[in-house]
């Protein structure tokens, strides 16, 4: 048993894991930080679903929806609303931090996007996952759409997705860095001031590039520093 399928054990249902996931959680001190923090969201949930709904709503979210033959919804189904739900805490509390910040004119400096970056590595562990052979192109169209003026040649890019990262969506990288894999936030957010970053064992920085900020995480800090420098070299943004 190793993190990635530890991590992926959490995720699917943190309050019953087999006997090799909790032996491994038992040993390792960033998987069961993990776990902490899926079984916070877990109570989160919990919290909101045991609220009384104003009556006028009652039926328009209990119970949950029924399977096509009229039987109660599945397990599964209900893990789907679950994760939706979880989905929907976390949007919307990124979305409320930038909303405050805009309402007082008071963009957030270096070090809160810093904890908003460590906080979305410990809970998205996409540098756990294989290699994604459409990443590379994932990765270029994902910046193009989120306003990259400028896109020269990527770092070797191994997954890519979207994620939320306070008021912005931002575009996150694993790349594949002199053997390593380095994990890059890239954010058309303008910074000012490089910050470093540390977070279970992993090392970095986040730094302003062109129109905004790039943020990278590595075993090596020496790497991140580099696949940092590179990424701020290909990537300009229109803001």
């Amino acid at each position: 048993m190793n993190c990635m399928h530890t991590r992926r054990s959490v995720l699917t249902d943190p309050l019953r894991l087999p006997d090799d996931v909790q032996t491994h959680l038992a040993t390792c001190p960033a998987c069961q930080q993990f776990h902490e923090g899926q079984l916070r969201q877990q109570s989160l949930i919990a919290g909101a679903v045991a609220r009384t709904p104003v009556p006028g709503l009652r039926p328009a979210i209990l119970p949950l929806p029924e399977a096509a033959n009229g039987s109660p919804a599945t397990p599964s189904r209900r893990r789907f609303f679950a994760t939706a739900a979880s989905v929907a805490l976390g949007a919307t509390g990124a979305l409320s931090a930038g909303i405050w910040w805009r309402q007082h004119d008071v963009p957030p400096n270096a070090e809160h996007w810093a904890e908003v970056v460590i906080e979305h590595f410990q809970e998205d562990p996409t540098h756990l996952l294989p290699p994604d052979p459409m990443a590379p192109a994932r990765a270029q169209a994902l910046l193009t759409r989120l306003g990259a003026r400028q896109l020269g040649a990527l770092p070797p890019v191994i997954q890519g997705g979207i994620c939320q990262l306070l008021d912005c969506e931002a575009v996150h990288l694993v790349l594949n860095w002199q053997g390593q894999r380095v994990v890059a936030f890239l954010m058309p957010r303008k910074g000012q001031q490089v910050r470093a970053l540390s977070v279970d064992g992993w090392q970095g920085e986040l730094r302003p590039m062109v129109g905004g900020m790039v943020a990278t995480l590595a075993p090596d800090p020496s790497l991140a520093h580099a696949a940092a420098q590179a990424l701020a070299s290909a990537v300009a943004w229109s803001a």
